[in-house]
């Protein structure tokens, strides 16, 4: 860890005021979409809610009482650092945009950990640069950023255990830190636990000079891996708990939705979410492998197409082939920032082409930036029932005798209701959050989905005619 904080003291690349400028954009970015509301919108955000209970209890002098708030096996470790923001929020008021706050930290942290980790892995400066700058383009890794939910914080987890995963000492330091990475990054998310996969089997593979090797690491890894686990299952048991159950269950909830569309829902997802970017970032794949079977043998190529194929593959298989679990858009982020190094790969090689690929490169760029700036625009003017409230209340005030109601103003799973059948005024509509395309491929049949967009179901302040 050490080695990364001085790292990041020390860079004095001609790259990093375009890094900072990135990152800096980026903040005020999340600044704006935390700011404009929208949190504990989605259920999976009530496991927040725990923290703050947890944090009620022990200032009322129950430490037991507010460890039980945190004893089940969801997204364990997510809620044990929700305790720091609901402790903030204990100390000076209760406003859901301060965890929000605090856990939008996690996801600019990440765009400088990717950049580490593309470095480190050997893509050059431009390379990492590019990598880093299309991770903070993609909108996936954005729009979830005013929720309360864990998956920027377990992608942390994911990035530092892939830093010591692939290091060139390989010792055992790394591979203890790269278990206990891996470890938290199931722990804090319990579907990122491919990512920590990856990580690990890329760990026992890298520079193995020889099977004894990948043994090794293996069990040392594997070991820092369990330990965590093991340990928070003995002090369940301990306590009278039953944790190691709770982990049994709730591994197999993950069922919303239909296996078969295990294979397909990725591509739907990320072209609903990224659109041309999407496009693009498949192309570099396509290129990608095909340098490969010419005889491209960088690490930070293989390991690029390598994420990629093994988190889809890894998705398809446990969903169409095991019936484990349901894809969902959420897991399929995994791969973006994989897709990103062999994008930036592509591009430096288009770069190196001499004066037209550096003109034909300049028009993939102007094409990315613009179609992030459609891709951003939905979220950033997306209104949530609260807010959408506070937008109403001038029409309320302005006619208090009428008869008023609020349509559509909630979380609709899994489709929406029929509208009234009394004659009515709309005084006033926007866009329901389900209406935006992406959160539709999260749990969703495709039956769902069609009846969804086939019906306005809009937010709406209505009157009733007399």
């Amino acid at each position: 860890m050490s080695d990364i904080i001085e790292s990041l003291s020390s860079y004095e690349s001609n790259y990093r005021k375009p890094l900072c400028l990135v990152i800096l954009i980026s903040a005020l970015l999340r600044f704006w979409l935390i700011m404009a509301g929208g949190q504990l919108y989605y259920p999976d955000e009530n496991r927040y809610l725990s923290a703050r209970r947890a944090v009620d209890a022990v200032f009322a002098g129950e430490f037991i009482g507010g460890l039980r708030q945190l004893h089940s096996a969801e997204h364990f470790f997510y809620k044990i650092l929700a305790v720091i923001p609901a402790a903030i929020e204990k100390v000076t008021f209760t406003n859901p945009k301060i965890p929000a706050l605090f856990f939008s930290f996690f996801s600019l942290f990440n765009i400088w950990l990717f950049w580490k980790l593309c470095s480190q892995l050997g893509a050059d400066d431009y390379e990492a640069l590019i990598s880093a700058t299309l991770l903070a383009l993609s909108t996936s890794f954005l729009y979830y950023t005013r929720h309360l939910l864990p998956y920027d914080v377990a992608l942390t987890f994911g990035f530092l255990a892939l830093l010591f995963a692939f290091t060139r000492r390989s010792g055992v330091r790394d591979s203890c830190l790269c278990g206990i990475f891996s470890s938290l990054t199931f722990l804090t998310y319990n579907g990122y636990w491919t990512f920590g996969a990856f990580a690990l089997i890329g760990h026992c593979l890298y520079r193995a000079p020889n099977y004894s090797h990948v043994i090794r690491r293996a069990l040392i890894s594997g070991a820092c891996f369990v330990a965590p686990i093991a340990a928070i299952i003995a002090t369940s048991i301990f306590f009278s708990g039953a944790m190691h159950s709770h982990f049994v269950s709730f591994s197999q909830t993950v069922t919303q939705g239909t296996f078969e569309e295990g294979w397909s829902l990725p591509i739907a997802y990320l072209w609903h979410s990224e659109h041309f970017i999407f496009v693009i970032l498949t192309i570099a794949l396509v290129f990608t492998l095909v340098a490969i079977w010419r005889g491209e043998r960088r690490k930070h190529v293989i390991i690029g197409v390598a994420g990629v194929l093994f988190i889809y593959g890894t998705l398809v298989v446990f969903s169409m082939g095991l019936k484990k679990f349901v894809v969902y858009g959420r897991l399929v982020r995994q791969c973006i920032p994989f897709f990103c190094i062999v994008t930036a790969y592509a591009f430096a090689r288009l770069r190196s082409t001499g004066d037209r690929g550096t003109t034909a490169l300049r028009l993939v760029y102007i094409i990315i930036v613009i179609q992030a700036g459609v891709n951003f625009y939905r979220p950033m003017t997306q209104l949530f029932p609260p807010e959408f409230t506070k937008l109403a209340q001038p029409y309320i005030d302005s006619n208090p005798a009428g008869e008023y109601a609020f349509l559509y103003l909630h979380h609709i799973f899994p489709t929406p209701e029929p509208l009234p059948s009394r004659a009515y005024e709309v005084l006033l509509k926007r866009p329901h959050p389900l209406q935006y395309f992406p959160n539709q491929y999260q749990g969703y049949t495709p039956e769902w989905r069609d009846k969804i967009r086939a019906t306005d179901f809009s937010m709406r302040l209505i009157r009733y005619s007399n």
